[in-house]
């Protein structure tokens, strides 16, 4: 059996205090990264139309990604859509029509939270992994994308102190 606690000796203690700040760090950085990355999606508010809907796919139906690439959809991937069309694959890779451009003016920032066997088997049928498939696959918690969200409105701030933040949340 394995002890259940160790006492480390008086010499080796500066040494233990050490190393627990380090992991302290650690997890913060781990826990900063999760806030900011792929926790939530960009969309380029003046190119998609107004009303907006997450809906599943339905069989076959099709969307171009940011990739160039254009994807025959599986039934039941989580999408979004608006007037024209599908321009997100949820948790996978948003869409041509919706991308961020250097002219951009103004943001739709969605911080989701979805179901993670979907995403999975979306991106296992389309042979389509991504960075956000391999974090949404393994379920973002409602705090994080939060957080997320939180820490995203706070880094456009810094970097564009005349932004203006409207919300219909």
């Amino acid at each position: 059996t394995f002890p259940m606690a160790f006492v480390y000796p008086r010499d080796m203690r500066a040494t233990r205090d050490l190393l627990r700040r380090r992991m302290h760090l650690m997890r913060k950085r781990a826990e900063l990264l999760c806030h900011i990355h792929n926790t939530n999606t960009q969309y380029n508010y003046d190119k998609i139309g107004k009303n907006l809907t997450m809906r599943l796919s339905k069989d076959g139906e099709k969307m171009s990604t940011l990739d160039g690439k254009e994807h025959k959809l599986p039934k039941d991937a989580i999408i979004l859509e608006d007037d024209n069309g599908i321009f997100d694959l949820c948790g996978i890779m948003g869409g041509e029509s919706s991308m961020v451009s250097d002219n951009t003016q103004n943001l739709l920032i969605h911080a989701p939270v979805y179901n993670s066997v979907r995403i999975r088997r979306t991106a296992l049928a389309l042979s389509h992994r991504t960075d956000a498939s391999v974090v949404y696959e393994k379920g973002v918690p409602n705090g994080i994308a939060m957080a997320g969200l939180m820490r995203t409105v706070e880094l456009i701030l810094e970097s564009c102190p005349n932004a203006k933040i409207i919300s219909k949340a």
